[in-house]
């Protein structure tokens, strides 16, 4: 997308505006709280192409990438059941310090009502006709064209539902493109595998999490607000104990007809769960009898931990994984494997339980990486649980770019990368599917880059490999969102007008975004840069990888980046030895470097025949010292008045006299007789 913007005047008025590809303005200076979203406040838009329809934009959240692709599938649809969005992409945005930012913008068709219920708040019960015709009917309507399109919307909520012309009228879903998938959604509205996870760790989702979301949600408003009083953790609880009907809709009074529906939407079994046709059956009048709710086995007695009985397997690992520091001291002594032996009769955990427990939990991390394991025996369908880390295994990724600024998440990804957990947790996995291959060679990976230190590498670019979308997250380039290769040169040529000559502008962070956005053909330019022995080697390993980025996005005007480069040439320029030499040579790539000719620089100082002439001249130049040294050292030490040497030549210039007065006599004896 467009990520060029301009400013202009405000919308009839002196309030500074800004505009996105040359089409939409928006108005930093009025917000819409009404329309804004958890992650992305609202502002007042408008297109300046008069194309009569309202729109607005939300500012979503600098750290994170925006979702490209789902938003180019929801901007194509053509039915109005969705909140679409129209454009997006980077605008210059007042900095709180007074400066200017780059902000990534979405502007959004604009819903002619408000919210059909405030965020977590009450309205009024509806009836199960008006929920029917204006939000269950609408609202399938808009996953049917989610599915065609191959996206799931992933925040189904009643806050996010607004009414299309005005209370009464039906409903069209709000925008989930502003933040990760299902990021916003309370646990009441998710599944409870994605209840479980951090809300960063959610993941894509499918088709059937949102067919979920809308059972939980038409309860809700069947309520007038959420039917249980208690925290995220209490409700995956109860959910894993009685079953999400019971939580969500036992305590209402429902028709048989609106019974059958949510049973069929809120079954806890993905396989059981109602889909799209068999909701479109349900609107032709044929019934179905969803499947009893399938509850997880209970044990013939509990285990007890933190002073809680726990009688099923998802029920203990929950409970384990929402303790961690108690439950890995617990672990040691708790004979789970017997436990699932006895209780549960299920030998094949049981050995699999006792296994682990018998490779002990050595080192700092063993206890937690042994605790991880068990977790995936007890709840193989749950997320890759590991201290403060609970996220579906291709949803880690998201879980570091939210969570960066906090070390003890970062160190516990790479704990989670280096224990091999997510492979342990795609053998745990009952029904292998396509994607757990996937799954194997992400964390392979992401194993690989690790080890590696060097710049370029880490856990920096485990990051960008895996959040395609990402901006680079550079301390350099805090003002700036860049998010592709083509972004990156201008923006550190914007850097370097204010960085100085000593500013390092391809830190680790640099590096690895351009590594991961060359998909690894950069690889051996960023080692070769990151690990050079010396500093002129180092200067060549830059300019090799300005070059290589150069190539791919073919852009030259870049004059303070050119400046910032020649400025870091000082060692490469000091490998040359032969002064003439050096300075034809500062000559030859002061041009290149105003020219932003990277490439040319590397073919000027690593053409051998170019070494060579410099080692030629230089040696030559070496002999002619040594000499000149050697006959200042002979002067010095008396050379020419030495007592042997001056006799030696007074009898040379006896000898040359004689000899000249004798010829001389001769010539005359001659020019006499002649005479």
């Amino acid at each position: 997308m467009d990520t060029g913007a301009t400013s202009t005047e405000g919308l009839g008025s002196t309030a500074a505006s800004v505009r996105l590809a040359d089409r939409f303005e928006v108005r930093p200076g009025a917000p819409l709280p009404e329309l804004s979203s958890p992650l992305a406040p609202a502002f007042y838009a408008v297109d300046v192409r008069g194309m009569g329809r309202s729109v607005f934009a939300l500012a979503a959240p600098r750290h994170l990438a925006l979702r490209d692709e789902t938003l180019l599938a929801v901007r194509r649809l053509e039915r109005a059941y969705v909140i679409r969005p129209l454009e997006w992409g980077g605008v210059d945005w007042p900095a709180p310090d007074g400066g200017q930012l780059q902000q990534p913008i979405i502007v959004l068709e604009r819903p002619g009502g408000g919210r059909v219920m405030p965020p977590g708040g009450q309205a009024a019960p509806m009836g199960e006709d008006v929920v029917i015709r204006r939000v269950l009917r609408p609202v399938a309507n808009a996953l049917r064209d989610l599915h065609s399109a191959g996206v799931a919307h992933r925040g189904i909520r009643p806050d996010n539902l607004f009414w299309r012309e005005g209370s009464g009228s039906e409903v069209v879903l709000g925008e989930a493109w502003s933040s990760p998938p299902g990021f916003d959604q309370p646990a009441l509205y998710e599944t409870i595998p994605h209840g479980m996870a951090d809300p960063a760790g959610r993941g894509w989702g499918r088709t059937t999490d949102d067919l979920y979301s809308l059972g939980a949600t038409i309860a809700v408003l069947l309520n007038g607000g959420s039917p249980v009083a208690l925290d995220d953790r209490a409700i995956i609880a109860a959910k894993i104990a009685q079953g999400s009907f019971a939580v969500l809709a036992g305590s209402l009074r429902l028709s048989a007809q609106m019974t059958e529906v949510l049973r069929g939407l809120l079954s806890d079994n993905p396989r059981d769960r109602w889909t799209l046709d068999d909701l479109e059956l349900w609107f032709d009048g044929r019934r179905l009898s969803p499947k009893a709710p399938s509850l997880p086995v209970q044990a013939v007695r509990p285990v007890t931990f933190a002073g809680t009985d726990y009688w099923s397997r998802p029920a203990l690992a929950h409970g384990l994984a929402t303790r961690w520091s108690q439950a890995t001291a617990f672990l040691a002594d708790a004979g789970i494997g017997n436990w699932l032996r006895r209780s549960m009769g299920d030998e094949r955990r049981g050995t699999q339980a006792e296994s682990v427990a018998a490779e002990g939990g050595d080192g700092r991390t063993g206890p937690d990486r042994q605790l991880a394991r068990m977790l995936m025996i007890l709840d193989p369908g749950a997320p890759l649980r590991y201290r403060d880390i609970s996220a579906n295994v291709e949803a880690l990724g998201s879980v570091l770019a939210h969570s960066l600024d906090r070390s003890e998440i970062v160190q516990q990804f790479a704990q989670i990368v280096a224990h091999r957990l997510m492979h342990y947790w795609v053998d745990a996995q009952e029904d292998f599917r396509p994607e757990h291959a996937l799954v194997r060679k992400a964390a392979d990976m992401m194993s690989f880059f690790l080890v590696r230190t060097n710049a370029g590498f880490g856990i920096e670019r485990c990051l960008y490999e895996t959040n395609p979308g990402l901006p680079c997250r550079s301390p350099l380039l805090e003002r700036e969102y860049v998010t592709s290769l083509k972004d990156l040169l201008p923006a550190l040529n914007r850097v370097a007008q204010h960085a100085g000559p000593t500013a390092d502008l391809i830190d680790r962070h640099v590096a690895a975004f351009i590594g991961a956005r060359l998909g690894g053909s950069g690889d051996a330019e960023l080692a070769r840069f990151s690990a050079a022995p010396t500093a002129h080697e180092r200067c060549i390993g830059l300019l090799r990888v300005l070059a290589t980025v150069q190539a791919n996005v073919g852009m030259t005007e870049l004059p303070a980046l050119g400046d910032w480069v020649a400025a870091q040439l000082t060692p490469l320029i000091d490998s040359f030895h032969h002064a003439p030499f050096k300075e034809a040579l500062t000559r030859e790539i002061g041009p290149l470097c105003s020219r932003n000719d990277f490439a040319g620089i590397v073919r000027l100082v690593e053409d051998d025949d170019l070494r060579e002439r410099d080692r030629l001249g230089f040696e030559a130049a070496r002999k002619t010292y040594a000499r000149l040294a050697a006959e200042a050292q002979w002067i010095r030490g008396g050379g020419l008045t030495e007592t042997g040497r001056v006799l030696e030549l007074a009898r040379q210039a006896a000898a040359i006299a004689a000899g000249t007065v004798a010829a001389l006599t001769c010539a005359a004896t001659v020019v006499f007789t002649a005479i």
